[in-house]
């Protein structure tokens, strides 16, 4: 992981485009919720982010769409916690997988 990766935590992004909220249809191929730290990420980064999330009643922000215009929730992060309303929003409004 790179030191200025944590630059966009610092950062608001929006995830809400011109049809509504914006979710990954599928998980990214290196997301940070499949097994194995494919996103090299530090020891307890992946509980402070939930954490965060979750004091928030938010959503994890896909890695991949943070250089977006409109980012998007993670799939892996809306499968960890979202609950029914979110999951059908989800389905509807979805971007691209990669």
């Amino acid at each position: 992981m790179r030191e200025d990766d944590d630059e966009y935590d610092r950062e608001v992004l929006s995830c809400v485009g011109p049809r509504g909220v914006r979710f990954m249809a599928e998980q990214c191929s290196t997301c940070i919720f499949r097994p194995g730290n494919l996103m090299h990420l530090n020891e307890g980064r992946l509980r402070e982010m939930t954490d965060s999330t979750d004091a928030g009643d938010t959503n994890v922000v896909c890695h991949q769409t943070l250089s977006d215009p409109v980012g998007a929730f993670c799939k892996g992060s809306i499968d960890r916690r979202a609950g029914p309303s979110v999951r059908v929003r989800a389905r509807r409004f979805p971007v691209a997988g990669t």
